[in-house]
């Protein structure tokens, strides 16, 4: 997961568990749309599905669920 100010707030708002909130997203088959409005209510700030996915572009082993 990429490191920028905000995604290490919303971890942190999260209890340190952003990376696992998407993993678990993603493998009950949630698209980016749907999980940045989850983490931007439960972070109380707002995150984009387009920034969401950039932060984890890398991650060779997140399930790939919805196409989007």
């Amino acid at each position: 997961m990429q490191s920028t100010p905000l995604s290490m707030l919303i971890d942190t708002r999260l209890g340190g568990g952003l990376r696992d909130y998407v993993i678990k997203a993603r493998e009950r088959g949630a698209d980016w749309r749907s999980i940045a409005a989850e983490i931007s209510d439960l972070a109380d700030r707002t995150v984009s599905h387009e920034t969401l996915r950039s932060w984890f572009a890398d991650e060779a082993d997140l399930p790939i669920g919805r196409a989007s």
